[in-house]
Formats: structure tokens, C-alpha cells, sequence
């Protein structure tokens, strides 16, 4: 009984396996086309070139879409998080210079017997980038800044602000 089962499986799995292949080799058949369709020129204005303004004449339309542009909170979330991660970038990159911090402190105490204390500390300090920290540090930064700009891009701040302005 066992002997016809191994039978079995190893008939179904040849079966299987040579059923796999159902023709010869494929290959792509070489295609003689032009580099350019003829007759046709590059279209050279595209609808984002035109300003919104010059598009739409409704004065009513015009207004409500300049304070939809002015109140768009996606596009200012979009701005605010370029802007921060900008900045969050110039302070990654700070971290690999010296650093110099200075107090200066008096203290007068009321005792028994009046005396004045005081104190006045220097430090300077620099962090060896040894095994690159730091470095990789501004490189996420820059990362994520970058990251930020692509949303913005994609939410296209930079013409929003012109938008408004116009």
C-alpha cells in the first residue's frame, strides 16, 4: 500500500513538473519603429503654464478660489513641515562643529553673616565624528527634508504661492 502511494506522488509530481512547459523558449520579436511619429510636433503650452487667473474670468469664482487658496491647511501643514525640517537640518549639521557655553552667576546670602558668592563657568566641548553620528545624522535630516519637499512639491506649494500673489 505505501509502495503505491510513493508511486502515486512521484507519477502526480512528474506530471506536474513537465506540465509546467507548454511551448518553446519565448523571445521578443525585434520591432522596426520610427524614433518619432511622423507628422506630429511637440505641444509646447501646457495648462499649467496658463496662470488661474487668465484661465477663469468669473469674478466670483476667482474670489473663492484665491481664499480656498489662502485657507488651505494642507498646503500650510505641507510649507510648515519643509520649513521645520529645513531647520532641524542646519541643527544636525551644527552638532559637528565646537561648542562654547558660558555662565556667569552671583549669590548674596543673608546669614548670620552677609557674603556674596561668585561663580563663572566656561565650557567647550567637541564630539570626535569618529564613527560618522553626526554626519549620518545630516544625512537623515537632509532626508527628511527632502521628503517633506516632495509632498510639498506634489501639493505643488510652489505655485500656490505664486497663486495667491497673482
Amino acid at each position: 500500500m505505501m509502495k503505491k502511494i510513493y508511486t502515486l506522488a512521484i507519477v502526480l509530481l512528474v506530471l506536474g513538473v513537465s506540465s509546467c512547459k507548454l511551448g518553446k523558449h519565448y523571445s521578443r520579436p525585434e520591432l522596426r519603429l520610427p524614433e518619432q511619429i511622423e507628422g506630429t510636433v511637440p505641444d509646447s503650452v501646457s495648462a499649467g503654464d496658463i496662470r488661474w487667473a487668465d484661465l477663469y474670468t468669473d469674478p466670483v469664482l476667482r474670489q473663492l478660489i484665491r481664499k480656498t487658496l489662502e485657507g488651505n491647511k494642507d498646503l500650510m501643514i505641507a510649507a510648515a513641515k519643509v520649513k521645520e525640517s529645513m531647520e532641524l537640518r542646519r541643527i544636525a549639521k551644527a552638532d559637528l562643529f565646537p561648542k562654547a557655553e558660558a555662565t556667569v552667576s552671583a549669590e548674596r546670602e543673608y546669614d548670620e553673616t552677609p557674603g556674596n558668592t561668585f561663580e563663572g563657568k566656561v565650557l567647550a566641548s567637541w564630539e570626535v565624528d569618529l564613527w560618522g553620528k553626526l554626519r549620518w545624522a545630516g544625512q537623515a535630516a537632509l532626508c527628511r527634508a527632502s521628503k517633506a519637499g516632495r509632498l510639498c512639491s506634489r501639493l505643488w506649494l510652489p505655485r500656490w504661492r505664486r497663486l495667491i500673489s497673482s
